[in-house]
């Protein structure tokens, strides 16, 4: 959940074990379907309207409208896949994430 504690600049940095099987808004999205991110061409993650990749160790965002919960798990995504392939973000890497991120 992205409430307390959890913000989604935890989410896209957790390390391997503490990675999120599902990423949520708050307590409402236990109800709602989750989305899992799809890879795209380049790098690029998507889900729902929103996509990223990691670009020089920096997070790169392509959201289409407003930013939702769905541009979290993209970037997350993407982030996970880039540090699993030796292509961590840099600590200053990851740029505003609205949702969530409080």
């Amino acid at each position: 959940m992205l409430t307390g504690v959890s913000t989604a600049r935890d989410a896209v940095l957790a390390e391997p074990g503490l990675r999120p099987d599902y990423i949520g808004e708050d307590l409402r999205s236990l109800h709602e379907p989750h989305p899992a991110p799809t890879p795209g061409p380049d790098g690029w993650w998507a889900c729902g309207e929103s996509a990223a990749r990691v670009e020089d160790g920096r997070l790169r965002l392509d959201v289409r409208g407003v930013a939702t919960v769905d541009t979290v798990r993209a970037a997350a995504a993407a982030a996970w896949s880039a540090a699993d392939d030796g292509r961590p973000l840099a600590d200053d890497g990851v740029p505003a994430l609205p949702v969530g991120g409080h």
